[in-house]
């Protein structure tokens, strides 16, 4: 289980809105003063993200909390979002190709926008598949983020 802290922002209704900023590990790295990862994203600033789970560990506003997510819901997800789009893109532009006649007009032009074509569709239904498989029959939700426990404090 990937474990990520977050801060409880409100709780309204027996939920927590919450607050947590992604984790980047530029700070550990031996290079991050060289990097162009570790400067841009110095410059973009820090992602805040807000969302709400319901609050079944009795949190109040202000704690810290320990959320968890399931190493097979990232890996999937990410398959789903990163990887489909990328073999769809390379096939259409194979088959593109070859059934193109190789001395069409504008033929690398028509692979080219075929190719982005089918890049952004698989996009979106990667997209579209994440968020129906991503609910159960008692409608959990998959790919959330589940309250593990409250961070103490540190003394």
């Amino acid at each position: 289980m990937l474990e990520q802290t977050a801060t409880v922002v409100a709780v309204e209704n027996g939920q927590l809105v919450l607050e947590t900023r992604p984790q980047s590990t530029c700070q550990s790295c031996s290079v991050n003063k060289g990097c162009g990862t570790a400067v841009l994203s110095k410059s973009v600033g820090q992602k805040v993200i807000h969302f709400r789970l319901d609050n079944t560990i009795g949190a109040r506003k202000g704690d810290t909390v320990v959320l968890g997510l399931p190493e097979n819901a990232v890996l999937k997800g990410s398959a789903i979002l990163y990887l489909l789009p990328l073999l769809v893109m390379i096939a259409t532009a194979v088959i593109a190709d070859l059934t193109m006649a190789a001395d069409a007009d504008n033929h690398d032009l028509a692979i080219a926008l075929l190719s982005l074509l089918s890049l952004g569709s698989s996009v979106l239904l990667g997209r579209l598949l994440l968020r129906r498989s991503g609910k159960r029959a008692d409608r959990e939700q998959v790919y959330s983020p589940v309250l593990l426990r409250k961070q103490l404090p540190v003394a």
